[in-house]
């Protein structure tokens, strides 16, 4: 028989300032196979931990969820308060209420609470399926893979190396660097983008650590954290390796949004509506020859030029406004330099 108790932090008024925790005891009270249900100002602070401790005796509770922050804070200080009066560790579970919830509803108490609400009735889900685990240990392989050799990946591939691990760096063009290829300087120093590529590409050369396959991919991976089985196949003659890895950086990259969404602007239709990615190639190219940048449908020289922020991300379609937090960064830097190249 479930015997769940539901224990909610205010965290200060980090949580209790948006979402009403008195207002969630009562509506969890309500919910099968919850036995108690309380709220206090910090759970995780030696006061709280008792209260929970106190509950699962005097309760007999063998679930518990703990509403509260990300469990990358307390969950270890959670679990092991439930495991010091008996319960299994593997049966307590986080509900995060504050960085995904009241965060983020500040301005809507309403919306907040019911939010947390559903939120922790996830968890009562998820904990209702738990099974009491036992803690083990396995030997790792200390090896990594990272996938991808833009320039995330090529430097979580040097610092590995540089850390001491033999690593494999996986990228599936014959060449590396990714869309930092087609920069032409970054943000917001505008350091040479291509400056920047070859540094890393000499320190991955110089690594002995690193072995570098382009024109390689992915196919598969079978095994659990610390120890994966990959195979990876190269595109040149179809060959593959099978290799035993710890850890896996993903560092695949990004693709643009479709430039053809976005009709409204004539995108798609008119040639000198570009985006962003296609712009820098034209300041690489214009940087490059020392020449002004120049529009796409007749060579001349840009005399004057319109940048549209949040396209396609404010829209209907997307039910809520969207930011993807770099169109600011890069239009400042590209309209810097285009006065630039162009003055």
């Amino acid at each position: 028989m479930e015997r769940i108790g539901v224990f909610i932090c205010w965290c200060g008024s980090n949580i209790a300032g948006t979402v009403n925790v008195n207002e969630l005891v009562d509506l969890l009270l309500e919910v099968p196979g919850v036995a108690h249900a309380q709220n206090y100002m910090y759970m995780c602070s030696d006061p709280g931990q008792e209260l929970i401790r106190n509950a699962i005796r005097e309760k007999e509770l063998n679930r518990v969820v703990v509403a509260s922050c990300s469990p990358r804070m307390h969950e270890k200080t959670f679990r092991k308060a439930a495991h010091s009066v008996g319960l299994n560790p593997f049966l307590v579970e986080i509900a995060n209420i504050r960085e995904q919830c009241s965060w983020v509803h500040q301005g809507d108490k309403a919306a907040a609470t019911q939010k947390a609400m559903n939120i922790i009735l996830a968890t009562i889900g998820k904990v209702r399926k738990n099974a009491a685990l036992e803690s083990i240990r396995v030997p790792l392989t200390r090896r990594a893979l990272v996938v991808g050799a833009g320039v995330a990946g090529m430097t979580a591939a040097i610092e590995l190396g540089e850390a001491g691990y033999e690593t494999f760096l996986v990228e599936r063009e014959t060449e590396v660097g990714g869309k930092l290829r087609h920069l032409s300087k970054t943000f917001p120093f505008h350091e040479s983008a291509s400056e920047i590529l070859k540094a890393k590409a000499d320190a991955l050369a110089k690594n002995e650590n690193v072995r570098l396959m382009t024109n390689c991919e992915l196919k598969d991976v079978t095994g659990y954290v610390g120890n994966f089985d990959v195979t990876l196949r190269s595109n040149y003659d179809g060959s593959e390796t099978k290799e035993r890895i710890g850890a896996i950086v993903l560092a695949n990259g990004y693709d643009l949004y479709p430039v053809k969404a976005m009709g409204e602007y004539g995108a798609g239709e008119v040639e000198d509506v570009v985006d962003s990615l296609t712009f820098e190639r034209l300041l690489k190219e214009s940087m490059e020859a020392g020449a002004p940048v120049k529009r796409p449908s007749d060579g001349r020289a840009i005399q004057s030029a319109v940048f549209i922020q949040c396209s396609g991300s404010r829209d209907p379609a997307h039910h809520k406004p969207y930011c993807s937090r770099v169109c600011c960064l890069y239009t400042s830097k590209q309209s810097k330099l285009l006065c630039q190249q162009n003055s």
